[in-house]
């Protein structure tokens, strides 16, 4: 496993299936079906592309950079396999780096194909530390530490950002200066309540972590999921996510001021936080998102 080294790539021609270039024409969002996983294929422009798993509720991306394409987060083999065709019906350029966001193996799982076509695989040190065997994983070859790395492409280049401990290990946030673009997995979902339990989250540096994405200098955000909110976005939606987590610690401080227990905690929540009762799995977990703030609260859990 190597330390990242900065490099220059070889410039490659593109060349464009005929098909592919007329279908994105006329539209920025592409369908996309191989076999039994589909994909819309989301354009962000400047070469960045949100693929979005439309039953699975999970997207990744891809950067069609200059001299080579980067890959985030590749979610699974299925997922990959056909975000792969996808590439390839856009360009024929090397796949250079692939870069995992954090140790969770959903969102890691697909990088194989990737590497078979030399894609050299991106961790930071306490993400891998940490994580779990699993054969789907494909080991880094390039492993990073501290606060921030710098990936090259020719002259354009490729931020990997850490903010401490917030959610898993090792969460690395990546930003494209010539792009003013930033990939964010699971810090922030459009439209959806917190998942479950929150498990593996810190809240409250959660929060202090999306204040620090928000200094970022970007426009575009692509997100990890995508729940109906949207998973190309702005700026707005990581304000938003910081907004219902303070929501929610008030919602809870103002639930036990009224006399609520921790066997009526939940419902005593879900009346103060009803500002966000359309967004997704509001009805299903926003009580559960509440006993993860009892514990972060009660015991520094």
């Amino acid at each position: 496993m190597n330390k990242i080294q900065s490099g220059s790539l070889l410039i490659e021609k593109t060349s464009l299936n005929i098909f592919a270039m007329l279908t994105l024409l006329f539209s920025s969002t592409v369908f996309a079906q191989w076999g039994k996983v589909e994909l819309t294929i989301r354009d962000a422009g400047k070469g960045l592309y949100s693929a979005v798993d439309l039953k699975g509720e999970y997207s990744s991306g891809f950067w069609i950079a200059d001299e080579g394409v980067v890959v985030f987060d590749p979610t699974s083999a299925a997922f990959s396999d056909v975000m792969f065709k996808e590439i390839r019906i856009r360009t024929d350029k090397p796949i250079k780096y692939v870069i995992y966001s954090h140790n969770h193996w959903d969102h890691i799982s697909g990088a194989a194909i990737f590497a078979k076509h030399g894609a050299q695989i991106v961790a930071h040190a306490d993400g891998i530390e940490h994580l779990m065997p699993n054969k789907n994983v494909t080991p880094p070859t390039l492993t990073w530490s501290g606060k921030k790395s710098t990936l090259t492409l020719g002259d354009q280049s490729i931020e990997l950002l850490y903010f401490g401990a917030n959610h898993g290990h090792g969460m690395t946030v990546t930003r494209i200066p010539s792009l003013n673009a930033v990939f964010v997995s699971d810090l922030v979902v459009a439209k959806r309540v917190g998942y479950l339990t929150l498990p593996d989250f810190k809240p409250t540096a959660w929060i202090n972590s999306l204040e620090e994405i928000n200094k970022l200098d970007f426009d575009i955000l692509l997100t990890s999921h995508d729940f109906g909110g949207g998973s190309v976005l702005g700026r707005d939606s990581v304000m938003e996510q910081q907004k219902y987590l303070k929501d929610l610690i008030a919602a809870v401080n103002a639930s036990f001021e009224e006399g609520a227990s921790m066997d009526t905690l939940g419902k005593h929540v879900k009346k103060h936080m009803q500002e966000y009762k359309d967004w997704a799995k509001f009805d299903e977990w926003v009580e559960l998102n509440a006993y993860r703030i009892v514990m972060e609260m009660g015991i520094g859990y």
